[in-house]
Order: C-alpha cells, then sequence, then structure tokens
C-alpha cells in the first residue's frame, strides 16, 4: 500500500528543563510528583480538541509534534497558530516552559509511525534558532501564505529586534495572571546562565505585550 505523503504544517515544540521533571518525579511516590499528571492532562486536553479540528499532537519524552493538513489560506494557517499558542500558553500557566519551530512540508503519521520532511524543517528551527521560550515561524511559511509580507495584526505572531518571528502566545491574555507567573520566575535565584538568560527574555517579552516593566534592568550601577 502506497503511504501518502501530504503537504502539512508541522511544529515541532521542545519542553525546557525536562531532564530535571523527570529526575524529580522518577524519584517520588504517587501524591508527590510535580510534573507527570499535569502534562498528560494537558496533552489529553489538547489531544481532544486538535482532534475535533483535523490536527494530530505526538509527545515522546520532551519532544512534541503537531500537525494539521496545509492550506495557504490565511483563516486556515491563523487557526493553527492560534491553536498553538493555546497550547503553549496551558503549559505556561502550568509551569512548563518550551521553545520550538513550525514549518511545512510532506508529512505522514500513522499511529506509532512518523515520516515527515516537515518535521525535519521545524526540529532545525528549533534547535538552531529558538534559543529562547519562542516557537519561531519558517520565513518559507511565512513568505507562501502572507506572499505580500504583510501579516494581519490578529494572527498571534510577533517579530523580534533579530528579525525572528514567533507565536505570541502572550496575546489577548489576562495580564495579572501572566505577570504572576513571570514575576515568580524571574524572583528565582538561578545559577545557570542558560536558564537566567531565558526568564530575562520571558520578562522582556511580558514588559513589550503588556507595556509594563518588570523585568531585571540590563545594566547595574556599581558605584
Amino acid at each position: 500500500m502506497a503511504v501518502a505523503l501530504e503537504l502539512n504544517f508541522v511544529a515541532f515544540i521542545d519542553l525546557l528543563g525536562f531532564s530535571e521533571m523527570v529526575l524529580h518525579d522518577c524519584k517520588q511516590p504517587p501524591g508527590k510528583r510535580k510534573y507527570v499528571e499535569k502534562l498528560k492532562q494537558i496533552h489529553d486536553e489538547t489531544a481532544k480538541v486538535f482532534s475535533e479540528k483535523g490536527y494530530q499532537i505526538t509527545q515522546f519524552s520532551d519532544s512534541i509534534v503537531i500537525s494539521a493538513p496545509f492550506n495557504n489560506e490565511k483563516n486556515s494557517f491563523g487557526s493553527f497558530v492560534t491553536e498553538i499558542a493555546d497550547y503553549q500558553y496551558r503549559l505556561f500557566l502550568a509551569g512548563f516552559l518550551c521553545r520550538g519551530g513550525v514549518a511545512h512540508g510532506k508529512h505522514f503519521i500513522d499511529g506509532t509511525f512518523l515520516f515527515s520532511d516537515g518535521l525535519i524543517g521545524a526540529y532545525h528551527l528549533e534547535s538552531s534558532r529558538a534559543r529562547f521560550p519562542r516557537i519561531i515561524l519558517s520565513d518559507d511559511l511565512l513568505d507562501l501564505v502572507f506572499p505580500d509580507k504583510t501579516i494581519p495584526s490578529e494572527i498571534y505572531i510577533l517579530e523580534e529586534s533579530d528579525g525572528i518571528k514567533f507565536i505570541d502566545y502572550f496575546k489577548e491574555r489576562n495580564v495579572t495572571e501572566v505577570e504572576g507567573k513571570v514575576a515568580s520566575l524571574l524572583s528565582q535565584t538561578v545559577t545557570s546562565d542558560n536558564v537566567r538568560e531565558k526568564y530575562y527574555w520571558l520578562g522582556n517579552y511580558f514588559d513589550h505585550v503588556f507595556s509594563k516593566t518588570i523585568s531585571h534592568p540590563r545594566f547595574v550601577t556599581t558605584a
């Protein structure tokens, strides 16, 4: 039987800090675990919503793959971006940060079998360019959907100073809800430079979206 390789939107998402989550929960008895039940609940709820829309979601370890049949109509792409933004926001509220990429390409998934050119593109975006807690979008994909280079303001996309466009998962959220989560992260004592820069980026992102100033100052006067 021939395998149908069809054009899809494909997102690849990486959960940050996943190894530490696994190490923690595997050492704890039921009732003391902090992560696995929450992740499973979010996954199950999201899978139900996605299934109704004809999307696919697969999670293995810290990797999440989301796909939807390709349609270069702006409304179709906008809906896909909005659903990913909602998913990323649910993870954020539950204490999980993630980064990723969204691309397009030939894609096939059937139960436990996945074969995808789109996934390769999305993975390369995540691994080489995302860096911070953001899901970035392929320039090729955006050029295809928006050939006039104009992205409607209602679509959940934000461009950063480095020219990278990413899914704006803070768009139209409750400012108090978001601020509490971001402020909590920024108040933590972090020894890892890699983690610290991600928290600081999140603070800058919050400040931009909500016109606030809760992020740490970049320079500190010592005298």
